[in-house]
């Protein structure tokens, strides 16, 4: 797990930079943390957000954030992923033309790869 949230987090600020996102200098938490941990949340612990936090702040992959603070930056970053999904799934396309990827952007980046899929 700790292999999957360190290549998201880097995915993540890569594209942010990619798009020229920058964070706003006060925050004690980046933007593409943020990202990540939403990306966690959503894989490995079924949407739950609090459990997400928690479990970044228990595992020191992010300063302390009030549960409210991490919901208002959540709904802040709303149109960066949704700029984050369309970079990603451009480049899967582009790099695999015979697989198939479903993009579910209900609240949530979750991308999965569907290789039994039969059309």
């Amino acid at each position: 797990m700790e292999e999957m949230i360190i290549v998201t987090y880097c995915v993540c600020d890569d594209l942010l930079k990619a798009a020229g996102h920058r964070d706003d200098p006060q925050c004690q938490v980046s933007d593409a943390a943020v990202c990540t941990l939403s990306i966690v949340a959503a894989r490995i612990f079924c949407g739950n957000f609090e459990k997400a936090r928690r479990f970044f702040i228990e595992y020191k992959y992010i300063n302390e954030i009030s549960r409210s603070r991490l919901n208002r930056r959540i709904h802040r970053l709303s149109p960066v992923f949704l700029e984050i999904s369309e970079m990603l799934a451009e480049i899967w396309k582009n790099e695999n033309s015979s697989g198939i990827y479903l993009i579910d952007l209900i609240g949530n980046l979750l991308i999965t790869h569907h290789s039994q899929y039969k059309s």
